[in-house]
């Protein structure tokens, strides 16, 4: 648990740092509910702004992540632009912590739908021959 929330945090640290090169957004209101977060990030994400689509899934992560419902949602999401990217490594890491969420906690509380989803991404990855 302690070592995903700090991965978590540490690949956070590292988009935020090197990554915050498309327009992102930059005044956050501190209100703002989890629902209200995931909805501005499918937004930019919609739009084509991957960069501030995986902000605001990291400020998810920040406020939220040690709900693990809204855990599973934000690394999954930041991990699904980033197959869409094909960084693989990065994606592939972040996937694993997702499958690793659903043995660490009680998965009657985590959306099912992401399992299948970092399962099927996962795949990809290793179709596309990037697999550890």
């Amino acid at each position: 648990m302690k070592k995903i929330i700090f991965v978590v945090f540490l690949i956070s640290f590292i988009t935020v740092l090197f990554g915050c090169q498309s327009a992102v957004p930059s005044d956050i209101s501190e209100d703002l509910s989890p629902q209200e977060i995931i909805q501005q990030a499918q937004e930019y994400y919609e739009k084509g702004n991957t960069a501030a689509s995986e902000y605001m899934y990291e400020i998810l992560l920040d406020r939220y992540g040690s709900d693990s419902t809204y855990l599973v949602t934000g690394l999954y999401e930041i991990a699904h632009i980033k197959v869409k990217a094909k960084k693989y490594d990065e994606a592939e890491s972040m996937l694993n912590q997702v499958l690793e969420c659903y043995d660490s906690y009680d998965a009657s509380f985590i959306p099912a739908k992401y399992r299948v989803l970092a399962q099927k991404d996962l795949e990809k990855i290793e179709k596309a021959g990037k697999h550890k």
